[in-house]
């Protein structure tokens, strides 16, 4: 929902200039990125966190991000279990059926 905060933070970030985010190319190389549109200062700090994670995995091995992606994967699971908002195995998601 757009609300009078919202607007406001996008119009100071249009006057500030804000510069833009560099971010990685496939082939190695870099390339600046300016939103076309004024955008909040959360979704800017999101593109920013977006780029940085970019660089960081810029030079991983395919098999490295699986990996990662895995071991990311298992951990939200575990997460879920605990808190109880997940099912722990396949006989607890057959109950009820």
């Amino acid at each position: 929902m757009v609300t009078k905060s919202n607007c406001t933070q996008i119009r100071v970030a249009v006057e500030a200039g804000q510069a833009p985010i560099t971010l990685p190319t496939p082939d190695g190389r870099e390339r600046q990125f300016q939103p076309q549109r004024p955008v909040s200062s959360e979704v800017r700090a999101a593109i920013q966190r977006a780029a940085r994670l970019a660089w960081q995995q810029r030079d991983w091995m395919p098999e490295r991000t699986v990996q990662e992606g895995r071991q990311a994967i298992e951990r939200a699971r575990q997460e879920a279990i605990v808190q109880g908002r997940a099912i722990d195995d396949e006989r607890e998601a057959a109950l009820d059926d």
